[in-house]
């Protein structure tokens, strides 16, 4: 005997399923993630379009690079390396510079040299013409020079007059010895000759004083000598060793200007054609290749 089901409880319809408090239902309209092993969308592939995200609104055309969202700007073809372009000649123009220096240097040091050591001591000789007869001096012990001396006397002659010397030293009582100046075995004179403040003379004997002390001098002009009727003789140390040496510097100090002028002229030429090409390298739109690099 079967038993009628209850009747349902008043006030709710027919049909429809009991309402439990207690159960969960999803709301309609409501997303829950995916449950595991449910099957899920396909990746986005390389090169699809995204969409953005809500309330963002896409900018067309794309920011450029150097602005967000780039940080920074994308690196520059890099071509040649950037370098300084050296122009040619710089070797030849450094020499002929220091050559330059260098040879200006020798000049001065020569010129002053040879004046303070040799021309300066000009205007201090002692001087005995033959009108004097004898004349006393002072001497110091060393050795000396006696030059020729004449106001018409041409320094650039190969020949000296003859002027006789003789020098007594009062303790001895006794002449002092010398001989042609450069003592030369053929009994010839040794050129050397000066012309500083109006002197012009050539040196004639060498000799040498013993000791410090007071000196009878006679100056003697032979009947056929050469020799100026107003000529006179000049005592007094050497000359030559300064005039040397001056000469020989200033001729070394000659010689670097000589190539230094000539390393000058060799770094123009070596500047110039170097500007000429670089000059036609940008005129045909091109450039000259950085130092180190094959001209193109």
């Amino acid at each position: 005997m079967t038993t009628p089901p209850p009747d349902p409880p008043q006030g709710q319809p027919q049909g429809q399923p009991q309402s439990d408090p207690l159960s969960l239902q999803k709301p309609s309209g409501a997303q829950y993630p995916p449950q595991y092993g449910s099957p899920q969308p396909p990746p986005p592939q390389y090169g699809t379009p995204q969409r953005p995200p809500y309330g963002a609104v896409p900018q067309y055309p794309p920011p450029p690079y150097g602005s967000a969202p780039y940080a920074s700007a994308p690196p520059a073809y890099p071509g040649y390396p950037s370098a300084p372009v050296r122009l040619g000649g710089r070797i030849p123009l450094r020499l002929a510079l220091v050559f330059g220096v260098i040879g200006v240097a020798l000049l001065v040091v020569g010129g002053i040299v040879g004046f303070s050591q040799g021309l300066n001591k000009v205007d201090s000789f002692q001087r005995v013409s033959p009108a004097d007869g004898i004349r006393t001096v002072h001497l110091n012990a060393g050795d000396y020079v006696a030059y020729y001396e004449a106001p018409n006397y041409d320094t650039n002659s190969k020949t000296v007059p003859i002027l006789v010397l003789q020098i007594l030293d009062p303790s001895t009582g006794h002449l002092l010895t010398g001989s042609l100046y450069g003592g030369r075995s053929d009994h010839k004179v040794e050129i050397l000759t000066y012309d500083y403040d109006g002197h012009h003379g050539a040196a004639l004997y060498q000799f040498r004083v013993p000791h410090n002390g007071t000196y009878q001098v006679r100056v003697v002009r032979p009947p056929a000598s050469t020799a100026a009727p107003n000529s006179d003789i000049a005592i007094g140390h050497s000359i030559a060793t300064g005039l040397a040496v001056g000469g020989v510097l200033a001729v070394v100090g000659g010689i670097a200007i000589v190539l230094a002028l000539i390393l000058l002229i060799v770094g123009l030429v070596q500047r110039r054609s170097s500007k000429k090409r670089l000059g036609a390298a940008q005129a045909y739109g091109g450039h000259s290749a950085p130092y180190g690099y094959p001209q193109g």
